[in-house]
């Protein structure tokens, strides 16, 4: 069956055939077959000399032709590739690669036909270097075409994709009349409204260790039954731990203590973790690929949901407590102490600390550790007071006296001419306060960070 293509192509089997001209009174049936087709069936003749041929000869000639040609077309093979499900405002590329014909002398072009209707043209080249190419006026700047004659295939890129853009796309060769055929068995391309992807994690909280953590994911906004599903354990300050992915054919997972399964008909996924230790804690996020499993693939994440898991029964251990700060800002550092319940709170004799929070986390080591942080002026000195098991400790800290300045200029001209063995020691106490000032500032920016991720 033949389809027609564009008036601009269907105009070619008139006065301009295949890149030649001819009067318009040999526009007959001799104006279909072109010289290229002429020379194949008779050899040596020209143009100009069918003009003296007789009506009956030109008749004669025209079937001798499609009988001749019914073998070469049989054997021309197109097959198209690169359909798929993809959503709106996305880009496809549709590739074409023929067989059985010397490529590069014909013209080709794409259809679209959509739920089962007639091939509506979308987009032809030329044969040769394909200079001339003509794309349906809708699809003006969203559809290109180009072809490779060395890998004798055309592809067509579709961008800003529409649902009216959904369909089964066929490419095809021009015919002996000028009409487009030999298509193949298509390739078909289903537009899905533009993505919303919605994730959302349950299950989180505080843990025992040693038990079995459950979570879920409940997906909306997408095609869930084809679509890529993982998830992934992020601990602040670390990059997301793969842990699981499931598609509708496989599950791959991360380790013997983790299964996981999806249930299409209610689009959710599910997490379970078996006997719990204290590096399972973090935020525990489901994420869905989008892509073809390579580099690029982009990963769509849920909020996630946070999992504490809390240390087993161990001895009591009492806090150790500092005290940092920058400026008016002022942390207090509890660490190393269980069980979990403690107070901290901080203090100054100048002012009140305002801006007060609290977190306390446990520690891979099986206690707890705790952050007061607040704010306080630049002058006033801050207490940190902390009660743990009935006992309280206090630990304070002074506001910059220039005490390096004090102990440098305290040591005499006395002192510095002593002995070397004297001269060193106080250069070595000196070094020392510095370092230890150093430290101090270290920890600061340390806990000032950690302030900001808890």
């Amino acid at each position: 069956m033949s389809y027609s293509v564009p008036e601009s192509i269907t105009s070619l089997s008139g006065d301009f055939i295949m890149g030649h001209t001819y009067p318009d009174r040999w526009s007959g049936c001799l104006a279909h077959l072109t010289p290229p087709l002429l020379d194949i069936l008779l050899p040596g003749f020209s143009v100009l000399s069918l003009a003296f041929l007789p009506k009956q000869f030109c008749v004669g000639l025209t079937l001798s032709f499609h009988v001749f040609f019914v073998g070469f077309w049989a054997q021309v093979k197109l097959v198209e590739r690169g359909g798929k499900l993809i959503h709106e405002g996305q880009s496809v590329t549709l590739t074409c690669t023929a067989s059985g014909l010397r490529f590069k002398d014909f013209a080709m072009s794409w259809h679209r036909s959509s739920f089962g209707g007639s091939k509506k043209f979308v987009a032809s080249i030329s044969a040769g270097r394909g200079n001339n190419k003509e794309v349906k006026e809708k699809m003006k700047g969203r559809a290109f075409i180009m072809r490779k004659n060395e890998a004798n295939t055309v592809s067509l890129i579709m961008h800003q994709l529409k649902k009216e853009d959904s369909g089964t796309y066929y490419c095809a060769t021009i015919a002996l009349l000028a009409h487009w055929e030999n298509f193949g068995h298509g390739t078909e391309v289903t537009v899905l409204p533009r993505d919303e992807t919605q994730l959302e994690e349950s299950g989180g909280g505080s843990h025992p260790v040693g038990k079995t953590l459950s979570l879920q994911c409940q997906a909306s906004g997408f095609l869930f039954n084809t679509s890529q599903l993982s998830w992934y354990l992020w601990v602040p300050g670390g990059a997301p731990l793969w842990l699981t992915s499931l598609d509708h054919r496989f599950s791959k997972v991360s380790g013997d203590r983790i299964t996981s399964r999806r249930e299409d008909t209610n689009s959710q996924i599910f997490l379970q973790i078996k006997n719990l230790s204290l590096r399972d804690s973090g935020y525990y996020h489901c994420a869905r690929r989008m892509g073809y499993g390579g580099d690029t693939d982009k990963l769509i994440f849920g909020s996630g949901t946070h999992v504490t898991v809390e240390p087993g029964p161990r001895d009591p251990l009492s806090p150790s407590v500092f005290v940092v700060r920058s400026q008016d800002a002022v942390a207090c550092l509890v660490s190393d102490f269980y069980p979990k319940e403690i107070d901290a709170s901080l203090s100054s004799l100048g002012a009140s600390v305002s801006a007060q929070a609290e977190t306390v986390a446990p520690t891979i080591h099986g206690v707890y550790s705790a952050i007061q942080i607040g704010k306080a002026g630049d002058n006033d000195s801050v207490t940190c007071s902390v009660k743990h098991l009935g006992k309280e400790t206090h630990e304070s800290h002074q506001p910059d006296t220039g005490i390096i300045p004090q102990l440098e200029s305290s040591c005499s001209d006395q002192e510095l001419t002593a002995e070397p063995e004297q001269r060193n020691q106080i250069v070595l106490r000196v070094l020392g306060l510095r370092l230890l000032l150093m430290k101090t500032v270290a920890i600061n920016i340390l806990f000032t960070i950690m302030a900001l991720i808890f």
